[in-house]
């Protein structure tokens, strides 16, 4: 009898731990509209919307610009986007940058989390 209870007891921790470290990866999309003048530089700090050991991309590049990228910043380790553009003309441009977290946590809880961020660019010549 002592041997079930124990096995029991066992296996109800045993699934308290599982169902505790399920993975459910979210998604989170933040979009903002910015307005530049051409010649300007733009720098937006990812840490806020993805840590600092997320992954960050383009998927969606601006079609006329200087500058679009995604770099680490060497002194503080963030992920910091850069946009510049030299355009002529008032534009808007759009650049959509995919955030995904590595692992991190207990149970790697925020592996898989990923953040879109949008940016509508409305850029106006000088």
């Amino acid at each position: 009898m002592k041997k079930a209870i124990k096995t029991f007891l066992l296996l109800m921790c045993a699934g308290v731990y599982l169902v505790s470290c399920s993975k459910y990866p979210k998604s989170n999309y933040v979009t903002l509209n910015e307005a530049i003048k051409s010649g300007d530089a733009y720098s937006l700090d990812l840490s806020s919307y993805g840590g600092n050991d997320a992954k960050g991309s383009i998927t969606t590049q601006a079609t006329a610009y200087v500058t679009s990228q995604v770099d680490c910043d060497a002194s503080t380790g963030k992920k910091i986007y850069h946009f510049s553009t030299d355009s002529n003309t008032d534009t808007q441009e759009k650049v959509v940058i995919n955030l995904e977290n590595k692992q991190s946590g207990r149970c790697r809880s925020n592996e898989g989390q990923k953040t879109v961020v949008t940016i509508n660019f409305t850029i106006s010549k000088k």
